[in-house]
């Protein structure tokens, strides 16, 4: 859990996060702040103790493996990632679990009410360059004709169990999310191939696209139709096979916490221009939803020029070692 969390700020924040300590008996130890990089490489440490301390326990090998595939994907390290997930196989998943009760809860998905009130909502092609979510099967994505007209609403995990229908309405306490699986771990090496020059990365996307259906443990949604994915085609240059692969991958890892490391690694691993990748121009309603700072975003205003969090102020106050972001670079 460590190891993830640490990707979770390589992916997440600007260079520089600081990774101070709070022992049981004493005070803080602070650090300082440590580059994205190095915050990876500590992460693919973590994952090969947990894997060596956790060697009887298949489940937790292949859970740490997958981290580890991840962190050496965000490095750009094609072949270490796809040696890294080679063993995991298709059907393991690993779920976070959370609590019934209304105050231990993954509150995004079950609290109806912040769902109608508009918290969360999707927009389909955002700022020019975001993708269309609405139609792909997998992302579980609805529109409520009755309540919203056009908004769109995320409801992957208000899936109803029995029908397989995703249902934005009605909250679904102590529901799980998928910390990572096999899926994901064929999406990594179907991503090194692409890389590395190998054609096997369309027969991967494909093979997942033919099998991580109906009630197969790889299907992010239960219920999706056997014909609902038709086979891809090789787009033919590699810009658009890349375009064709972090669109799969946005796909089925969608609201999972994969997009923004992804859109990273587009950035400065494979040197597009983030002017193509975030969105750009003015805000067309709706706008972003409240992210619980004042004042929100509104439409016709423009989008701001940064890709990534910032420095934590507090932080700042608080660690003599930490001096900010040393960049804010994608």
């Amino acid at each position: 859990m460590e190891g993830y969390t640490l990707i979770w700020f390589a992916e997440l924040y600007c260079s520089g996060i600081p990774l101070s300590s709070a022992p049981l008996v004493g005070p803080q130890v602070p650090t300082r702040g440590f580059s994205t990089e190095e915050i990876l490489h500590k992460a693919i440490a973590l994952f090969d103790s947990a894997a060596a301390v956790g060697a009887d326990s298949a489940r937790f090998v292949n859970l740490a493996m997958v981290g580890k595939g991840r962190a050496l994907l965000d490095l750009g390290e094609f072949a270490a990632a796809d040696s890294a997930v080679r063993g995991v196989p298709i059907d393991f998943v690993y779920q976070l679990q959370s609590s019934s009760s209304t105050t231990d809860d993954l509150s995004f998905f079950t609290l109806p009410s912040q769902i109608t009130t508009g918290y969360y909502r999707v927009q389909d092609n955002e700022g020019g360059n975001g993708l269309v979510w609405s139609t792909d099967p997998r992302t579980g994505v609805v529109t409520v004709d009755s309540l919203t007209g056009p908004m769109l609403w995320p409801a992957k995990y208000n899936v109803d169990p029995e029908t397989g229908i995703p249902d934005p309405l009605t909250g679904r306490p102590g529901q799980s999310i998928r910390l990572a699986d096999g899926l994901e771990a064929r999406l990594i090496q179907a991503e090194a191939a692409l890389a590395l020059g190998n054609a096997s990365w369309l027969a991967t996307l494909n093979t997942l696209r033919a099998t991580c259906v109906g009630s197969a443990a790889c299907a992010p949604i239960p219920g999706i139709a056997s014909n609902a994915l038709p086979a891809l085609s090789d787009p033919g240059t590699s810009a658009l096979r890349l375009d064709t692969l972090m669109k799969e991958r946005a796909m089925w890892l969608y609201l999972t916490g994969h997009r923004e490391g992804d859109l990273r690694r587009m950035a400065h691993v494979y040197n597009r221009d983030p002017e193509t990748l975030w969105p750009t121009g003015l805000i067309d309603g709706p706008a972003f939803p409240p992210m619980w700072t004042q004042p929100n975003p509104e439409s016709n205003t423009p989008y701001g020029p940064d890709v990534v969090f910032g420095p934590d102020v507090n932080e700042q106050l608080r660690n003599p070692l930490y001096v900010g972001c040393l960049d804010t670079n994608p």
